[in-house]
């Protein structure tokens, strides 16, 4: 099984995790044969074999949370040995425009924390983050040197002073509202985790109606 420019997954089982229908439709048209589908409690999982490999896709619907029940159905049904997901995200640094791919090598849960008298104070843990899967998963024309962090948790980001005190507060190259809670399933169930992202906004006063124009 093929992804991106030239690595080869040596895997049984890939769950593939995604934001947007049009990723579905890629999928789809990529496919010599239609899916069979799986419904594990509220999610509809889309199941393809492919040789001796057997691919999982399944949407991961907006929000941390929703998307960790993505997650854990397919992998509280399945084994899986690699898990690979696409998605917008708003970029929060200023060095990037809409419609740049970036790759993930951090998440970091930005919400995870407590709120004091001298405000909101991030968690060292969440500061931390999750490590992500990234070597020999570039896809065509991405540098090496692009990996980078994503700021992910509940929230729409649609305001430039939230922006900017979450640019500062984890050093995120972009937020979204994913992969928080992907990563959390991927690590309990020990699955290397890649992540693609594509931005769709700039977290801004227009984010919202950037968001729907890219979408």
């Amino acid at each position: 099984m093929t992804f991106g420019a030239s690595t080869r997954v040596h895997a049984d089982n890939v769950a593939f995790f995604y934001a947007l229908d049009a990723d579905m439709k890629a999928l789809r048209q990529g496919m010599a044969k239609p899916p069979h589908g799986i419904r594990v409690g509220s999610r509809e999982i889309s199941c393809w074999e492919i040789g001796a490999h057997r691919l999982f896709a399944v949407k991961m619907e907006p929000g941390a949370i929703q998307t960790a029940i993505s997650a854990q159905a397919v992998m509280g049904k399945f084994r899986c040995d690699y898990a690979i997901s696409s998605g917008p995200v708003g970029e929060i640094d200023g060095k990037r425009r809409i419609g740049d791919w970036v790759l993930v090598d951090r998440v970091i849960p930005y919400q995870r924390g407590s709120e004091g008298q001298a405000g909101f104070q991030m968690s060292p843990d969440a500061a931390r983050g999750f490590r992500l899967a990234t070597e020999g998963w570039l896809p065509p024309g991405m540098k090496r040197d692009t990996p980078v962090a994503v700021a992910s948790g509940e929230v729409f980001c649609a305001s430039s002073s939230f922006r900017e005190r979450l640019a500062e507060m984890t050093g995120a190259a972009v937020i979204d509202m994913n992969l928080a809670g992907l990563a959390a399933v991927c690590a309990d169930h020990g699955v290397p985790l890649v992540a693609w992202r594509v931005v769709s906004d700039h977290a801004d006063e227009h984010a919202a109606e950037d968001f729907r124009a890219f979408a």
